[in-house]
């Protein structure tokens, strides 16, 4: 295991099988240019210690505590609760085998993105620690988070995946997404930031989706990444929401919020909030303008979004 060492971790988007991976169904997600990095050093000491720095994407300071002991007891901490999630995930990697070093551990952690936009600030953290550690990633998750474990993929991806689930194992395969009318797509933050797993519980209230809905959401998501048309690809989103929505018993954020827009609006990961999907024939000019009408600037292109 590396002591001193720099670790890297991209953010993640669902863009298409949100909740129905957790099923089975093929989902298309992206690792995107926004993540986190990590910083550790190990300095050499009697007494086993660690001091943990988190940064927001100003550089700011927004979290720091010192744990102590094997158990790692908390000495000082600027946040109760964060430090009860990170002493969680720490005594739950060392469950799974991991070998903290002796001596006195400094980590820093730097997230590339607004804390509120949910690109994966928590499995961006899992997957830096299980490398670090070296202990399966998707384990730790599992036995922290839980979820299905696409955003852990996303994580060291280096272009979009399919992720599928079977026998309670996820499974990556890398794929292009690259359409020809990137210009036309872009990404809006909603104000609104989404507990992944409360919508997950929404999901499981709703029962098991049947066979039949599970492959045609797998059809939709693999169809979406090789269009060649926009019109084509605004009737897929418009179908996968559809096919959601009423799965869930909620209205499409399109019909909902942004009836009078020109395009398709897609929801990703938990509906209701963090981040949606915007297509429009009009392109960036036409949807930037639009939602910034909506009093909602936070907005960016495709190439501003995705990693490719």
């Amino acid at each position: 295991m590396n002591t001193d060492l720099c670790i890297s971790a991209h953010g993640k988007l669902l863009l298409a099988g949100e909740y129905f991976v957790l099923d089975g169904a093929t989902s298309l997600a992206i690792p995107t240019r926004f993540g986190q990095r990590f910083k550790v050093k190990i300095e050499p000491s009697q007494t086993a210690s660690l001091y943990w720095k988190s940064y927001d994407f100003k550089e700011n300071i927004w979290f720091e505590a010192a744990l102590k002991g094997n158990d790692f007891q908390p000495v000082f901490s600027s946040n109760e609760a964060f430090t009860s999630r990170l002493r969680q995930i720490l005594n739950a990697a060392q469950k799974l085998g991991a070998i903290f070093p002796k001596g006195q551990i400094s980590i820093q952690s730097h997230l590339e993105f607004p804390r509120a936009w949910g690109l994966g600030s928590s499995s961006t953290l899992i997957y830096a620690l299980a490398k670090w550690l070296d202990i399966n990633p998707y384990e730790l998750l599992q036995n922290t988070f839980g979820g299905s474990g696409y955003d852990i993929a996303c994580a060291n991806s280096k272009s979009a995946i399919f992720y599928t689930i079977k026998d309670q194992v996820g499974t990556s395969k890398p794929v292009l997404f690259s359409p020809p009318f990137r210009e036309k797509i872009g990404f809006v933050y909603l104000g609104n930031k989404q507990n992944s797993r409360d919508g997950i519980q929404v999901y499981r209230k709703k029962g098991n989706p049947s066979n039949v809905l599970i492959q045609e959401i797998s059809y939709l998501a693999k169809a979406l990444s090789h269009q060649d048309s926009v019109e084509d690809f605004i009737k897929i989103i418009e179908k996968l929401e559809h096919l959601t929505g009423e799965w869930l018993q909620l209205t499409p954020m399109k019909e909902k919020k942004f009836s009078d827009f020109d395009g398709a609006i897609k929801s990703l990961g938990a509906w209701g909030g963090d981040f949606v999907m915007a297509v429009s024939p009009q392109g960036n000019a036409y949807m930037k303008a639009y939602f910034q009408s909506k009093e909602m600037s936070d907005y960016l292109t495709f190439e501003e979004m995705v990693r490719v």
